[in-house]
């Protein structure tokens, strides 16, 4: 998992991180969540699938009264589907990424049931994002799984981060080398 604060930078670094992954084969799939602006306001964010490269409208501000809620922003009812779906029809040798899990999701909505439907499976190799507020409280849906927690503030963290994720998307035969993914 990657935590810290908002707006602290963990979705700029896993832009970084993942060309350089799929430069050593190591097939990602999954989504960040984009910050977007209009006249220097955030009014949203971007789902950019990260296998097609391309991004579409996934929370907003302003959006209609049946549409799941998150805080003061509203999912795109197909943005929000498209994220299930990238979680549920991964493929065994994807390493998955998930940007970001929330509030919502704390309290089982959102992409929870699809998360929770993989997350026991013993080859989903993944790295979900969390704020650091949240943390505590996601750490306790994960039990008894124990995840590796980086820091967004901490100073090595782009190195360590990458060489975990290169170690658990080794693929061999079109399957996962082994890899210790969790704290002991």
């Amino acid at each position: 998992m990657l935590t810290g604060p908002v707006h602290s930078g963990k979705t700029t670094l896993l832009r970084k991180l993942v060309p350089g992954l799929r430069d050593q084969k190591i097939a990602v799939d999954g989504y960040l969540s984009v910050a977007v602006f209009k006249d220097r306001e955030l009014i949203g964010y971007d789902l950019f699938d990260l296998k097609e490269e391309k991004a579409s409208p996934f929370l907003r501000k302003k959006g209609k009264a049946h549409w799941e809620r998150a805080g003061p922003y509203f999912f795109a009812p197909q943005a929000l589907e498209k994220a299930k779906r990238k979680i549920l029809r991964r493929r065994r040798k994807d390493f998955l990424v998930v940007d970001e899990v929330g509030p919502l999701e704390i309290r089982g909505g959102g992409i929870w049931p699809e998360l929770q439907a993989i997350l026991s499976n013993p080859s989903l190799r993944c790295l979900l994002v969390a704020r650091r507020n949240i943390l505590e409280e996601f750490r306790n849906l994960l039990k008894p799984v124990a995840p590796k927690i980086f820091d967004i503030e901490s100073p090595d963290v782009f190195r360590l981060l990458r060489e975990e994720i290169q170690k658990a998307g080794r693929v061999k035969n079109g399957r996962f080398s082994r890899a210790a993914v969790y704290e002991e």
